[in-house]
């Protein structure tokens, strides 16, 4: 689907310093997981652009993972690799082999809704595979963690929301015991990626139908596949700061949206039809905590957020949620989760 992606911006794409990009990212070794996905495939198209040395390239989806390949173009320095993120045996041995130097860790469940019925599997690839991968790139001496997060992570009433969340508490605990550089990046709306609602909205406006709007007042931030990729990449030179945001603009109503697409397919007579928020969904989305202050960085359009709190006892209660999930009782890992987001802040 070729999308029009200032028109729904409705801004300037914001363009990443490339010295920056190239400085950091010639001839270095990156391992990627999710690699296979939309914004995985933004990365490893700029990661082989800019020079690295070899991309190693995780997903569990065989057939994604397949067309990444030929969409790289069968470069020698790219592998393919059939994995689960769970599997933190085989992702270290990954990283010891190939002396990876830098990681960016893209594989989660995203969908919000879904994310409600299942809490055990999201706890357990959101927030463990998470905190076991970045133990992992400890001992093996990686120089740079990436992190995508999520303003759904900011004050969240989903799932997914929380499980960002803790993996953010999680990573931050982290940073003060090892000298690997672990870098948070706090993404929004992604036009383009799989699932997203433009793309329903798309496949509704070809077709004719009433747009399914979950209320008209939702707003929500957007950013584009390249923004985001370039946002996590830059996170590793970025100063100062641990955790960073995109200068997106404001939020924009989800009817304006719609519009600006239906206006860029030739369509400009829209029926909305509004169908009311689903499982885990909000109004708004908010991009920082009240104790979290926004500081410009030293690479134009990216703040940093300073300010996070200390959080005692959170490793004895993340070991009860992973007994919780492993147990697959989806009921008592919600509670566990609630519990723990109580304890961090919402």
């Amino acid at each position: 689907m070729n999308l029009d992606v200032a028109a729904l911006l409705g801004r300037s794409e914001w363009q990443a310093p490339c010295d920056r990009l190239r400085e950091r990212y010639a001839g270095a070794r990156v391992l990627v997981t999710g690699a296979a996905g939309s914004i995985g495939t933004e990365i490893g198209h700029r990661l082989v652009d800019l020079g690295a040395e070899q991309l190693i390239c995780v997903d569990h989806h065989e057939p994604s993972l397949y067309r990444l390949g030929l969409d790289l173009g069968g470069a020698d320095r790219v592998q393919l690799v059939l994995a689960d993120a769970r599997d933190s045996a085989r992702l270290g041995a990954l990283l010891l082999h190939h002396r990876i130097d830098a990681v960016v860790h893209l594989a989660a469940y995203k969908h919000v809704p879904l994310g409600e019925a299942n809490a055990d599997q999201v706890a357990l690839v959101n927030i463990f595979s998470t905190l076991d991968l970045a133990r992992g790139a400890m001992r093996a001496g990686t120089r740079d963690f990436l992190y995508p997060s999520t303003d759904k992570a900011v004050r969240p009433p989903s799932i997914y929301g929380c499980s960002k969340r803790l993996a953010e508490v999680g990573l931050r605990a982290a940073m003060v015991e090892n000298s690997m550089r672990i870098r948070i990046s706090r993404l929004v709306n992604v036009i383009g990626t799989a699932g997203n609602v433009i793309e329903v909205f798309a496949r509704q406006i070809a077709a004719g139908q009433d747009l399914t709007i979950t209320d008209e007042r939702m707003t929500r931030y957007w950013m584009s596949r390249r923004e985001a990729a370039d946002l996590l990449l830059l996170s590793a030179v970025a100063r100062p700061g641990e955790v960073f945001l995109l200068n997106v603009g404001e939020a924009v109503p989800l009817v304006e949206t719609a519009r600006r697409l239906a206006m860029s397919m030739g369509v400009t007579i829209l029926r909305t039809r509004s169908i009311g928020a689903r499982p885990g969904e909000r109004l708004q989305e908010h991009l920082a905590y009240s104790w979290e202050s926004r500081v410009p960085t030293d690479i134009k359009g990216i703040d940093a957020l300073v300010g996070e709190r200390a959080h005692s006892g959170f490793r004895r209660g993340l070991a009860a949620l992973r007994r919780n999930a492993r147990s697959g009782d989806s009921v008592a890992t919600r509670a566990e989760i609630d519990r723990l987001i109580a304890q961090v802040g919402r």
